[in-house]
């Protein structure tokens, strides 16, 4: 069912993504979005989780 309505689709990836879509009727539209955060930040423990494992590891220290 798009492909009755778009004539086709550009992506561009810089500060953020740019899509330039252009539609069977001749109109184009530009829409933006913000790129997302890496995956580091995504899965980075918060300080406080990583300060109570080192409290905790202080404490018991037999395996």
């Amino acid at each position: 069912m798009v492909r009755l309505l778009l004539e086709d689709v550009t992506l561009n990836k810089g500060s953020e993504i740019t899509a330039h879509v252009r539609f069977k009727g001749g109109t184009s539209q530009t829409l933006s979005w913000p790129l997302p955060p890496p995956i580091g930040e995504l899965r980075k423990n918060p300080a406080y989780i990583v300060a109570e494992v080192d409290r905790l590891l202080d404490e018991y220290t037999q395996g």
